[in-house]
């Protein structure tokens, strides 16, 4: 539920985006070209209207960490007046404290995986490059955006959209509808058990602390003692038998170990998380859109390893939420 190609005013590395917004600002457009980065006008965006009703200070003001294609991050100018198809005064509302669930109405995908959380701001495509993503608050401008007047017992608004989430997350529930899922917004089945409902509900608050990345990272875990300057990613591959992903495919790559293969196969719309983190994040001699010219930094390794530890820990309060899950819809 946002625009469709925020390419021009965003990227992985914050430093690069506050330099192409300088040089469109300073109209270096043959410059940007040479980047394979595309500021040519279009039926809903004109560089002409966004140079004569903003500037560099504001785009650079306004630049804030959005997700992007899952657990993925990058860095957007969320200025409206630069921001083509933006949801200004709604996708902005998502934060740690208003969380939205994110789900899709239709998918092309052969099996329902287009089920997350948000807790910034999304694009069209958060979940899947195929698919667009509809974003459900918590709250919406400050009011709660769940109705519980219908369940037959008492429950708070915020019980509700964990429950929600909970069943959202079960595997048994996603293969047991995956045909409906495919073609409409997910029906939640609602339990008339109270208990029932509090467990799942339980579940699927914990299981969204790990989706909002609340969690330290576990010792199993552990990047390898490489200079920084061997961190660039070139060709990543994962070792089954060593449960090791390579940064590239050499003997002197750097890995993060302990990593087992549902973890490395981990995804959200049939992409691969740690694989889409890691490739796009390229590294390129040349200054060019969609890679970095630098190695990975040090908070860019820890995000590696807080990502094992999430997929590691929701994988595993998946199969609790599958247990409660067949005592609801049986």
């Amino acid at each position: 539920m946002a625009n469709a190609c925020w390419l021009k005013y965003s990227d992985v590395d914050k430093e690069t985006l506050i330099e192409n917004l300088t040089l469109f600002f300073n109209q270096e457009f043959d410059e940007l070209e040479q980047y394979n980065i595309n500021v040519n006008n279009t039926k809903t965006w004109n560089r002409e209207d966004v140079i004569n009703n903003t500037n560099l200070e504001n785009c650079i003001n306004a630049i804030q960490k959005i997700q992007y294609k899952g657990f993925d991050y990058k860095y957007l100018a969320y200025d409206k007046v630069i921001v083509e198809g933006h949801r200004i005064g709604y996708i902005d509302q998502i934060s740690e404290k208003n969380p939205a669930i994110t789900v899709t109405k239709k998918s092309r995908k052969s099996s329902f995986s287009t089920a997350s959380l948000a807790y910034l701001p999304i694009e069209k495509c958060y979940m899947s490059t195929t698919d667009s993503a509809y974003a459900f608050l918590l709250k919406y401008n400050g009011k709660y955006n769940l109705n519980t007047s219908l369940l037959p017992y008492k429950a708070e608004p915020e019980d509700l959209f964990y429950y929600i989430f909970g069943i959202l997350s079960s595997n048994k529930y996603r293969d047991r509808y995956n045909e409906l899922l495919l073609k409409d917004y997910p029906h939640i089945p609602i339990t008339e058990n109270g208990a029932l409902f509090k467990e799942m509900s339980s579940l699927g608050k914990e299981i969204s602390n790990y989706y909002q990345l609340d969690t330290s990272i576990s010792k199993k875990f552990k990047a390898s003692n490489h200079d920084s300057e061997l961190w660039k990613v070139k060709n990543p591959f994962y070792d089954e038998k060593k449960q090791r992903i390579y940064i590239n495919n050499n003997e002197n790559s750097p890995y993060i170990e302990g990593v087992t293969s549902d973890i490395w196969n981990f995804s959200i719309g049939q992409i691969n998380q740690i694989e889409q983190f890691l490739k796009a994040r390229t590294y390129s001699e040349i200054k060019t859109i969609k890679t970095l010219n630098r190695g990975l930094n040090q908070e860019e390794i820890t995000y590696i390893l807080k990502l094992c530890t999430v997929f590691d820990n929701i994988l595993e309060i998946s199969k609790k939420i599958d247990e409660i899950y067949i005592k609801i819809d049986h």
